[in-house]
């Protein structure tokens, strides 16, 4: 998909009909933990994308490919949806559009915010524009390098790329002197959200469609191999016409949708949180997280006080194997929750029967040191998924806790797990 495309039938090529069960998560293979996850849970027609993972590329020029679009940051080409179809029913929603002859489209990426490896799993569930020839949606990862060692070199790793009226998927690497590619045709692509893979490992990457393998490219196979000891970061974009797949024709409509359920990282040895009861100690003071008064009930508001081997100080965490865990007291079984399920800055925890809704479903992400970060599966009104955090940023007895944006750790916002 960079600059100075190449040509995509070198290599090895397999064509396979993709026909089975669209899997509602991502499947990393064993060992692997969770590192990242944008489940675009904004859900409004005008929120672009949480910044807090994403930036833009922007401007025309055919990307070295001859393509027609030019990528704006306007919340018109990239903004986040309703959508029943999903697994949360939402989703962002990349939208190309033909305005006259000028189009505009979206090219997300998280470069300079977020890298990735060297190594991992890469999933995303998307599903592309059914609205003729011409469109180019992909989701796909470049080496941080290539400001300094320009394309090829920086290696590419292309995970779904559709073309041809989007019945044809592309699974590509690129390298100097080798562009091996796997064609696949997942059935209904355009209607139903499939989930495309990669697990990229020392000497291999190998690509998945819906938890299918549908092949593997190793190192020595042809080429200058790119891709070992080397961080990437990842793209997702609707490019329009081009080299490569063709200029828009009779069939094509004036828009184009690329949406994109959800976008999860896994890499190898990644620490997670077993099930079990733990303490939930802020790192800064010592103090623990509890219910007030030592109370079981619906509403109970959570603060911070010093342990005293009490229940309603230790907490039972359970991975709900979709990226999530579920933190729920041991006095009574009630979940942590936070008071009006908004997910909004400053919105209190508290304590509620559970129901499994994304704001009693955490994210335990490590930030290094034995620490973890505590966020909801829900956001706030920028698309933020906020932290736990001491009121007012104290962390000392009886402070109530919480949801605030992630400050890079300040506060109240490391926690470490005790086994109790």
């Amino acid at each position: 998909m960079q600059n100075n495309f190449h040509g995509k039938t070198a290599g090895v090529a397999a064509l396979l009909l993709i026909g089975t069960a669209s899997l509602g998560h991502a499947q990393a293979p064993g060992g692997m933990g969770l590192v990242f996850q944008d489940d675009f849970t904004n859900a409004s027609s005008s929120a672009q994308p949480a910044s807090v993972n994403w930036t833009y590329d922007t401007g025309a020029g055919g990307w070295g490919n001859s393509e027609l679009e030019t990528y704006t940051t306007n919340s018109a080409n990239a903004h986040e949806i309703y959508d029943g179809t999903g697994t949360d029913g939402q989703a962002l929603q990349i939208m190309a559009t033909d305005s006259s002859g000028t189009w505009t489209s979206a090219r997300i990426k998280t470069e300079g915010i977020k890298s990735f490896g060297p190594y991992g799993y890469f999933e995303s569930r998307c599903k592309f524009p059914n609205a003729g020839d011409g469109y180019w949606p992909a989701f796909w990862m470049l080496g941080n390098n290539i400001t300094t060692a320009g394309w090829p070199v920086c290696g590419e790793i292309d995970i779904a790329e559709e073309i041809n009226g989007q019945w044809e998927n592309h699974q590509s690497l690129h390298m100097p002197n080798w562009n091996p590619t796997l064609v696949t045709s997942p059935n209904s692509s355009t209607t139903v959200y499939h989930n495309y893979g990669a697990n990229w490992q020392p000497g291999y990457v190998a690509f998945y469609v819906d938890g299918q393998a549908t092949g593997t490219f190793y190192e020595g196979g042809g080429g200058t191999w790119e891709f070992d000891n080397q961080t990437m970061f990842i793209l997702l974009n609707l490019a329009v016409g081009g080299t490569f797949p063709g200029n828009p024709d009779g069939s094509t409509a004036g828009s184009g949708y690329f949406d994109v359920d959800y976008v999860h990282v896994f890499e190898n040895g990644a620490p997670t949180i077993p099930n079990g009861r733990y303490e939930i100690v802020a790192s800064t003071t010592g103090n623990c997280l509890q219910s007030v008064g030592g109370s079981g009930s619906n509403g109970a508001a959570i603060t911070l006080e010093p342990f005293g081997n009490n229940t309603y100080q230790m907490w039972q965490i359970t991975n709900l194997n979709n990226g999530y865990y579920s933190i729920t007291s041991s006095n009574g079984g009630d979940s942590l929750d936070c008071t009006s399920c908004s997910g909004a800055d400053g919105d209190p925890l508290d304590l509620w029967s559970y129901w499994g809704g994304s704001c009693q479903q955490w994210a335990i992400n490590p930030v290094g040191g034995g620490v973890w970060s505590i966020a909801t599966a829900g956001t706030d009104a920028n698309g933020n998924h906020d932290v736990l955090d001491g009121e007012g940023c104290s962390g000392a007895s009886n402070t109530l806790m919480d949801l605030w944006p992630w400050g890079g750790g300040g506060c109240q916002q490391r926690w470490v797990f005790i086994p109790r």
